[in-house]
């Protein structure tokens, strides 16, 4: 984890915003994704499918293509494989 968190160091020094940006959106995506039906449901009420995508699922996704190669293995093989779960 120490290696996450030196490159999330080393993104803030070079002002790379935009990849924090990434990770900040993905957490509460993640934090989505590790609730229990009932919670998801009650979190998103409406149209489950369509808010699911939009206001999380999305957030794997972009933090995948805009950050995922710099992603140490130990975050990188996790989250590839819980995208492949939705994806």
């Amino acid at each position: 984890m120490s290696d996450f968190a030196e490159l999330i160091g080393h993104w803030y020094g070079a002002d790379e915003l935009e990849s924090i940006d990434a990770i900040a959106r993905l957490v509460p995506a993640l934090e989505f994704v590790a609730m229990t039906a009932a919670q998801q449901e009650h979190a998103l009420p409406g149209c489950l499918a369509c808010e699911v995508w939009n206001t999380r699922m999305r957030h794997v996704q972009d933090a995948l293509q805009d950050v995922g190669n710099a992603l140490p293995g130990s975050i990188a093989v996790p989250l590839n494989s819980v995208w492949a779960l939705y994806s």
